[in-house]
Formats: structure tokens, sequence, C-alpha cells
């Protein structure tokens, strides 16, 4: 709002309102980018709750992830242990098998090949669990992309919005301009108002004072005559130091 209103166009229109066009012109002003403002503030909001969102989801994935590998890791821990304990335990068997059969087959047929130690097949366990490892480090990769996506996301989002706060910067400043010629017209409306107001009421006093001074001018003149001397003459002693005329 400070920078639509010290915009030189603006500001310089702005001084030659009258105080109360000038008030009204700042507050519709105020409205307006007040309005915008809690619109903008809203839109961030939203975006940062999303991210929010979107980033407790995948901590919680990646921590069933870790501790799905942690217990694969136990699993073939101890599936070697296993397979070692039962390696060792077939070969000491084979071993005596072993010694019995050749003693067996030297009392049978002394051409009979003797029996060897076999080792025992490999264990399914650590084909299971080398592609459950890969599962996990696969979903923790989807996981990170679906960040970086999200992140991209709102960044473009952002700039969206700068883009929008540019723009609306100008449009406020084209209203500016609209508003400030209404007020400009409102205030040489009122001041045409207050010129005329003035003219009635200088024409309502003048007349007036026109009404005063020609009822005073058309006065009648009282004649104050005494009843002795019906015709003026003052030579009649009873009417001494009474005046002829009298005006009043």
């Amino acid at each position: 709002m400070e920078e639509i209103v010290n915009y030189p166009e603006v500001h310089e229109k702005l001084m030659k309102l009258s105080c109360y066009s000038r008030k009204t012109f700042i507050d519709v002003l105020h409205k307006i980018c007040e309005e915008e403002s809690n619109d903008m503030m809203g839109i961030l909001d939203q975006s940062r709750n999303e991210i929010h969102d979107m980033a407790s989801s995948i901590q919680k994935e990646q921590k069933a992830f870790k501790e799905t590998l942690h217990q694969l890791k136990i699993e073939r821990t101890n599936s070697e242990r296993n397979e070692s304990r039962m390696s060792t335990v077939s070969c000491i068997d084979g071993v005596a098998n072993g010694g019995r059969t050749r003693k067996k087959n030297k009392k049978n047929s002394g051409s009979r090949p003797s029996s060897v130690c076999s080792l025992p097949a490999a264990s399914t366990t650590q084909i299971t669990i080398e592609q459950e490892k890969e599962t996990v480090f696969r979903n923790l990769d989807t996981a990170g992309a679906k960040l970086d996506n999200e992140r991209k996301r709102q960044a473009a989002r952002v700039e969206e919005l700068k883009s929008r706060t540019r723009q609306n910067q100008k449009d406020n400043a084209h209203k500016a301009k609209e508003l400030m010629e209404e007020a400009n017209n409102l205030s040489k409306m009122l001041d045409k108002c207050k010129i005329e107001q003035q003219e009635k009421v200088k024409e309502i006093v003048e007349n007036k004072r026109k009404k005063i001074t020609d009822s005073t001018a058309g006065a009648q003149t009282i004649f104050v005559v005494s009843g002795d001397n019906p015709t003026g003459n003052n030579n009649n002693p009873g009417n001494h130091g009474v005046p002829e005329i009298g005006k009043f």
C-alpha cells in the first residue's frame, strides 16, 4: 500500500485532494490491499501445511523402512549362525557316517568308493532377505523422489505467487489511479456544492437585509395633534410643551 501511495503520480494527485476525500481514498485502498494480503497468506499457509503433511508421511515411511531393514539384518545374522551350525553338524555326521560306511564297504566289497561329506544346500532365507532389502531401498528411493517432486511443486507455486503479487501490485496501482480520479471528481463536486450553498446563504441574507431596509424606509409618520387645537396652532396656552409632530 505504501508503494502505491508513494507512487509519484498518485502521490501528487493525492495531495491535491481535500482531507475528507484523501481519507476516503486511503481507507478504500487499505481495504483492497488487506483483502489481497489475506488471500496470499491463506495460500501460503495451505502450501506450508501440505509440505508439513508430506514430510511427516515420508518420515513415517522411512522409519518403517529402517525398522524393516533392521529386522532383516537380525534375521540374516540368525540365519547365518543357524547355517554355520547346521554345516558343522552335517560335516561331523558325514565324517562319522563315512567311517562307518567305509568299514561296512570293506566288509562287503573292497572295490566300492567311500562316501564323502557333502556341504549343505544354499538356504532360501538369504535370497529372501536380499530381495526384501532391495525392496526397502527402492521404496526409500521412491520416497526421496516424491519429496523432491513436492519441493519442486512448492517452489513453482511460490514463483507463481510472486508473479501474482507483482501483477496485483500493477492492478492495485491501476485501481488507485481510478479511485484517485473518482476521489478527485468527488472533491470537485463537494467544492461546487459548497460554493452553491454559500451563494444561497448569501442570497438569503441579502434578501432579508433588503426587506428590513425597505420596511424601515416605508415606516408611517405619526402626527401627534392636540385635541384643544385641532388646527395645529401652537399659540394655544394649553398646548405648551407638546410637539406638533412626532416621528416613531
